[in-house]
């Protein structure tokens, strides 16, 4: 997939994130950053190959998340977004997934 296929999917994932924050669903909000997340991830992974990287989002910002190449802060957006939640969906820890995909997705498809 190129670069600007995979720009468009995490945008069209980070528009429905959005709007299910609007609409009051903070899962589906979460499950979309992740998705948007694990898109940008997979394209980064084309240049950084991930060990114990799955094809899924979730197994890829797992590994993301312990890739000495990644800064610690897009590192830790990764550990925040793999995160369990409680039922009403507060996390140990103050939390945007919005905002841990964008800068996830930054790093991943920052050009040069």
């Amino acid at each position: 997939m190129t670069i600007v296929r995979v720009r468009r999917s995490v945008e069209r994932e980070m528009e429905r994130a959005g709007e299910a924050r609007k609409e009051g669903n903070e899962g589906m909000a979460r499950v979309c950053a992740r998705r948007a997340a694990g898109a940008a991830v997979g394209h980064w992974m084309l240049t950084h190959p991930l060990a114990r990287a799955g094809a899924d989002a979730m197994s890829r910002l797992r590994a993301f998340s312990l890739a000495a190449a990644v800064p610690p802060d897009v590192r830790q957006a990764a550990e925040r977004l793999c995160a369990r939640v409680t039922g009403d969906f507060t996390a140990p820890f103050p939390v945007d997934p919005l905002a841990d995909a964008r800068s996830i997705a930054q790093f991943c498809l920052q050009e040069g």
